[in-house]
C-alpha cells in the first residue's frame, strides 16, 4: 500500500513538473489571423525559423534561417520581445521590437535576415517571424527563449606575458608596445645589476 502511494506521489510530481517546464521550451508556435477556413497547420511548413533554435546564445552578426513562403504572400518581417528573468512570457503590453523592415518573399530554406544582435541589450528574448498576405492574413512563427550575450565581444586580449592587458589592437601597435616593454625590462635589469655592483649609472650619492 505504501509503495502504491509512493508511485502515485511521484507521478503527480512529474506531471506538475512537466506543466511548469514544457511551456518554456515551446520553440515554435504558428498562429494565423483573422480566423476563418484557414488554420495554422496549413502554413506550418511555409512559415518557420530553423535557426537559431530555442535556448541558443547569440552574439554579433547572426544569420536567421528559415522559410517564408505561403500562398498570396505579400511580405515578411522579424521582431523580438524581451522575456522575464525566468524566461516566462511578458505581459501583452510589452511591445515587439522590429529587427527588419517589411521584406519581399518568398524565401525557401534560406537566410531570412542577418541580425545584428548588438542593437539589443543582453538578455532573454523571443524571436517572431510574421508573414502577411494580399487578403489581409497574418501568419507568425515564434522561437523562445533565446539569449543575447555580447559581453564576450568586449573581453580584452592579453598582448604580452606580463600583468598588462589591452583590447584587441592592430599588429603594428602590439609590436611597438612589445618593443617598449622589452626595452623597459632590459633597462631595469641593467640598473639592478649596476646597483648591486655599486656603480649605479647616472646617479652617485653626494654623502
Amino acid at each position: 500500500m505504501k509503495g502504491h502511494r509512493y508511485i502515485l506521489t511521484v507521478a503527480i510530481l512529474l506531471t506538475m513538473l512537466s506543466l511548469i517546464v514544457t511551456p518554456r521550451l515551446q520553440a515554435a508556435q504558428v498562429t494565423a489571423t483573422p480566423s476563418g477556413s484557414t488554420t495554422p497547420s496549413t502554413f506550418e511548413s511555409g512559415v518557420v525559423i530553423t535557426s537559431p533554435v530555442l535556448v541558443s546564445e547569440l552574439h554579433g552578426q547572426v544569420e536567421v534561417l528559415g522559410t517564408a513562403n505561403i500562398p498570396n504572400m505579400r511580405n515578411y518581417f522579424l521582431e523580438i520581445r524581451g522575456l522575464n528573468d525566468d524566461a516566462s512570457l511578458p505581459p501583452d503590453t510589452v511591445p515587439w521590437i522590429p529587427i527588419t523592415a517589411a521584406m519581399p518573399g518568398p524565401v525557401q530554406s534560406d537566410v531570412l535576415v542577418v541580425w545584428d544582435t548588438t542593437t539589443a541589450p543582453d538578455g532573454l528574448y523571443e524571436l517572431r517571424l510574421t508573414l502577411t498576405t494580399d487578403n489581409a492574413l497574418s501568419v507568425s512563427h515564434v522561437v523562445t527563449p533565446l539569449r543575447i550575450n555580447n559581453r564576450q565581444l568586449l573581453r580584452p586580449t592579453c598582448a604580452v606575458a606580463i600583468a598588462f592587458c589591452i583590447p584587441q589592437s592592430p599588429s603594428w601597435f602590439l609590436a611597438i608596445l612589445l618593443a617598449f616593454w622589452v626595452s623597459a625590462a632590459l633597462a631595469l635589469v641593467g640598473i639592478t645589476f649596476n646597483w648591486q655592483m655599486g656603480h649605479l649609472v647616472g646617479f652617485r650619492p653626494l654623502w
